[in-house]
C-alpha cells in the first residue's frame, strides 16, 4: 500500500529498513518459548511474497557461513541513529549470504533470501539483535523503537506533517493491511 511504501522512505532516510519485506508475520517472538528462551525474533513471509532479505542499515558482515542450529546465517555490525554499533545476526537463510564477511553493506542491500535451513521447522527469518554493550535484545520491540525515531524525526523536520507528533489526527499503521506494523 502507498503508506507503507512512504514510511519505508522515511526508513532509509534515517538509515533504518526493516530486514523483512512485508507483508510478513511474527511466528515466533523474543522470550520464553516452553522450557527454552527464544533469543531472537522470527519473521514469516505471507505465502506469495517476496522472500529477500535486507540490511537493515549501513555496516559490514562480520561472520557468515552455515551452523547445524542457524543453517545458513549472517552476522552483520551496524552504524545505527546514535553512532552506537549494534549486531544483527540473519538465520535460516535459504542459501549462503552473498555477502562475505568484511564486505561493506549499504542500507537495504539484498543480503539473503528467507528459507528453512538448520534447526527450523518452517520458512522465516530468525532476527536477533545485540548492543554495543553485549546484550541480547528484542528485535520486534528494537524495530519498532527505530520506527518511532524515524516518525518523530520527520515530524519535527516537517511542520503540520501526518506524522508530527503534535497533529490533532495523528497517523497510524494498520496491522491488516501492512502485515504487522504495530498502531
Amino acid at each position: 500500500n502507498g503508506a507503507f511504501r512512504w514510511y519505508n522512505l522515511i526508513m532509509q532516510k534515517f538509515n533504518f529498513k526493516f530486514p523483512i519485506n512485508n507483508p510478513y508475520v511474527v511466528t515466533s517472538p523474543f522470550g520464553w518459548r516452553g522450557r527454552e528462551y527464544h533469543w531472537g525474533c522470527d519473521f514469516a513471509p505471507r505465502p506469495g511474497n517476496d522472500r529477500l532479505l535486507s540490511a537493515v542499515s549501513t555496516g559490514k558482515c562480520i561472520r557468515e557461513g552455515w551452523h547445524p542450529m542457524s543453517g545458513w546465517f549472517a552476522w552483520y555490525e551496524f552504524d545505527f541513529i546514535d553512532g552506537r554499533k549494534w549486531r544483527g545476526l540473519y538465520a535460516h537463510m535459504k542459501d549462503r549470504s552473498p555477502i562475505r564477511a568484511e564486505q561493506r553493506v549499504d542500507i537495504g542491500a539484498w543480503v539473503g533470501i528467507v528459507g528453512s535451513t538448520g534447526n527450523s521447522t518452517g520458512t522465516h527469518l530468525h532476527f536477533e539483535v545485540i548492543d554495543d554493550l553485549g546484550r541480547k535484545r528484542d528485535p520486534e520491540l528494537w524495530l519498532e523503537n527505530l520506527r518511532l525515531i524515524a516518525k518523530i524525526r520527520e515530524a519535527k523536520q516537517t511542520p503540520n506533517h501526518p506524522y508530527d507528533t503534535h497533529s490533532k489526527y495523528p497517523v497510524e499503521f494498520d496491522s491488516t493491511s501492512n502485515g504487522g506494523d504495530k498502531k
